[in-house]
């Protein structure tokens, strides 16, 4: 540190940091004094705006009762009813509209012709359904905007009841000349959850706020026969105009305090100053490496400043190690980046020869299939033949009948497997008629097969469909065997129901199709196997294991590609 900031730090110190945390302090005594008194006079108003406005509408709700039990509109004749009732609102002027119910029956009304056509006087009608709930007074929320008009229920006696509309545009009005201060008001609202003029929140008996981007300041009471709240607001700049005077005051003194304490401080420091300039030369050259230049050492404070000069040859030796570690930097980050393409090199690789061996083994797999298939076909077909001649012969009660029957299921069994093999080892080429496709429709045309099926076993059908999905060009029937292949799988994986997701999507400018099901998964010994022809997990042989693999043919012959991601349990 300098001489002349340790003397401008010592001025500070001793003058203008007491005088600055006295002002302060007094400032904020003024300031909790303001606000603790104008709370008080807040608090006060809304008392005296709560207790009117809860003497009118009491006073009319007195009447009401009184009026009621006085002309006894529950025991005089309909016709008389309906007289007193008119009169009873000829003088309460406030009350625009009046109904009598017994026992949840509209019994008597009458109302001012002006508010018949009005919309709230439709409203007020809708309000009879919520007669029979209401076993005290209640009033609906005034409308803070326009509207003049509240409905209300009073309760006359057991299960007799009034509903009203009550004009208040005599308490608005009240409301709209009061005055807090020269700028401050007050607003009538519901509850202090409710939306309020002033955007508030609530501490106690204080409100603090925005509203029209000013800063408010207030106080709120409850008016208890109607639940509604009254509240006073008055700006919080107005409140405070007396702190920010002394606000003034203080950081006047400051701010003079503080420019004597910076002349007296360049004054004293500049004599003592220039001997440390020429030490600071000094340790500079010896920075730049001129090693014969000589730091004169007039005090400690000057070691200070010979510190600082070491320091800045420290600074140096920083850069000339900055700029080699950003070189390591960037040699990590090409090593980095080189890894991870070799790694992906290396997965497409992977990726490209399981795929081969897939391909070759499925070939190899069907050509000898093609052969067998053939050579055992014939024989079949044979004993096919011989076993319907002999049952031709037998009737049904005779004990050889079943044995025959047995043997040409089996036999049947044996042709439909020939079949399936003969429909996976055949050649392609002239059979698939590429057309326009939508994945869209062939994935419902799947659902449609099997819809009977998934439901009997409990299976839930989720679908996510790109409504824009554009066509390809495939064979729409090869597609849907295929897409039924694997919902048939995974409706297999789950015997005890569970739930299925099909998605389509476009992406990278390719179309895709998700199957996703709640099964019991494959292990990862199973999962390279499962599109390998006659490879099966049914126990008992329900299948034979060409289901996976012709879908995998069918997807190749399309130029798609066919993928699975499985764990146990999943």
């Amino acid at each position: 540190m300098k001489i002349i900031h340790k003397i401008l730090l010592a001025v500070l110190v001793v003058s203008v940091v007491p005088l600055t945390i006295s002002g302060f302090w007094s400032l904020k005594i003024a300031d909790q004094e303001i606000l603790s008194r104008t709370k008080e006079i807040h608090l006060k108003s809304a008392r005296n705006l709560s207790i009117q406005i809860n003497k009118y509408v009491s006073d009319i709700v007195t009447s009401i009762k009184n009026g009621a039990t006085y002309l006894k509109l529950f025991q005089i004749p309909k016709s008389a009813r309906e007289k007193a009732l008119k009169s009873l609102l000829v003088q309460m002027k406030p009350v625009k509209a009046i109904e009598i119910f017994d026992r949840g029956k509209l019994i008597a009304r009458a109302f001012d012709p002006e508010i018949s056509k009005k919309e709230v006087y439709k409203n007020f009608v809708k309000l009879r359904r919520r007669i029979s709930q209401n076993k005290r007074e209640w009033f609906s929320v005034p409308d803070k905007n326009s509207s003049s008009y509240v409905y209300g229920i009073i309760v006359l006696g057991k299960n007799k009841h009034a509903s009203v509309i009550l004009d208040i545009s005599a308490i608005k009005k009240l409301l709209a000349n009061y005055r807090v201060g020269k700028e401050g008001g007050a607003f009538l609202y519901p509850s202090p959850d409710k939306e309020l003029p002033v955007s508030v929140s609530i501490d106690k008996d204080r409100d603090y706020g925005f509203f029209q981007d000013r800063l408010y300041i207030g106080s709120y009471q409850k008016i208890p026969v109607t639940g509604w709240f009254v509240g006073v607001f008055q700006p919080l700049e107005e409140v405070s105009r007396a702190g920010w005077l002394i606000t003034y005051q203080i950081l006047f003194w400051i701010g003079v305090s503080l420019l004597v304490a910076i002349v007296l401080a360049v004054f004293i420091s500049r004599g003592i100053s220039r001997p440390i300039v020429k030490c600071s030369e000094g340790a500079l050259e010896i920075a730049k490496g001129n090693l014969d230049t000589k730091i004169p050492v007039f005090s400690r404070d000057e070691i200070g400043v010979l510190a600082e000069s070491f320091n800045y040859m420290a600074q140096e030796l920083k850069k000339s190690y900055a700029v080699i570690e950003k070189q390591n930097e960037e040699l990590r980050r090409w090593n980095e980046e080189l890894q991870l393409r070799v790694e992906e090199r290396t997965r497409e690789l992977r990726e490209a020869h399981e795929q081969l061996v897939r391909t070759q083994k499925m070939a190899a797999v069907g050509t000898l299939g093609a052969g067998v298939a053939h050579e055992l076909n014939n024989p079949l077909m044979g004993i096919v033949g011989f076993v319907q001649l002999l049952l031709m012969k037998k009737k049904e009660d005779d004990p050889d009948y079943r044995s025959l029957k047995k043997i040409e299921a089996q036999a049947q069994r044996c042709t439909r497997i020939i079949q399936s093999l003969l429909t996976f080892t055949e050649k392609e080429t002239g059979t698939i008629e590429f057309r326009p496709v939508n994945l869209n429709e062939v994935v419902d045309a799947c659902l449609a097969l099997v819809e009977n099926q998934l439901q009997s076993s409990r299976i839930e059908v989720k679908k996510q469909l790109q409504p824009d999905m554009p066509e390809i060009f495939g064979d729409f029937a090869r597609l849907q065997e295929a897409f039924v292949n694997i919902i048939s799988n995974a409706k297999n994986a789950m015997p005890s129901g569970g739930t299925l997701e099909i998605k389509t999507y476009f992406t990278n400018g390719k179309a895709c199709v998700s199957f996703r099901d709640t099964g019991k998964g494959i292990a990862p010994e199973i999962l390279p196997r499962i599109f390998e022809p006659f490879f099966t997990t049914k126990e008992n042989w329900e299948g034979v294991g060409l289901g996976l693999a012709i879908t995998h043919r069918i997807v190749e012959d399309h130029k798609g590609r066919i993928a699975v991601a499985s764990k146990v349990g999943e």
